[in-house]
């Protein structure tokens, strides 16, 4: 969504995108009733938008309400049908789980888990990160890390890398410690 303070973006060849926004308030019509508005973005027949609609917990009464009405776990599972209807083969997807409650979080988990695609997200929650995820990249002022595993096995790799960081600083310290004294 932003311009790029430098470098590129180049998609790889066949590779389609498409993003799940945080902020779903600011993505959905609220004029348009929930099949109307997933209608008016993916090419998908009327069954299949109604049987997505459907796994994600609107019943075929649901389908008729106003996005404008819809909390904001409503509005996430609207979208993230979106997302999956888009038929694209790279999913971006922004805090997919904020506002859900713990039904909605596994019926998203479950579709998620069930795509055949390559995915990008970002998440707070534990939980969604450790059963959905591959590969694991920590963003810092240090650099980049990337990680093969889920969360449970990236932060067992942290805590050896911070155990061996504070022993190679005590050494440090301890070794600065003796240079010093053996020049008393």
């Amino acid at each position: 969504k932003l311009d790029l303070q430098q470098g590129s973006i180049v998609q790889g060849h066949n590779v389609t995108s498409t993003l799940f926004d945080q902020d779903q308030e600011k993505v959905l019509d609220p004029n348009l009733t929930i099949i109307e508005e997933v209608t008016a973005h993916v090419k998908a027949t009327e069954q299949r938008i109604r049987t997505f609609l459907g796994s994600f917990l609107f019943p075929k009464a649901d389908a008729m309400k106003k996005t404008a009405v819809l909390s904001g776990g409503e509005r996430n599972r609207v979208a993230m049908v979106k997302v999956l209807l888009a038929n694209a083969n790279f999913l971006m997807l922004d805090e997919p789980t904020n506002h859900l409650d713990i039904e909605s979080k596994e019926v998203v988990l479950n579709a998620l888990q069930q795509f055949d695609g390559t995915m990008l997200f970002v998440s707070h929650d534990q939980d969604f990160v450790n059963n959905l995820a591959t590969r694991i990249i920590e963003l810092s002022e240090k650099g980049i890390i990337s990680f093969d595993g889920n969360y449970d096995a990236y932060m067992e790799f942290r805590n050896t890398l911070d155990k061996k960081t504070i022993a190679k600083e005590t050494k440090a310290t301890v070794a600065t410690k003796v240079v010093k004294e053996s020049t008393l």
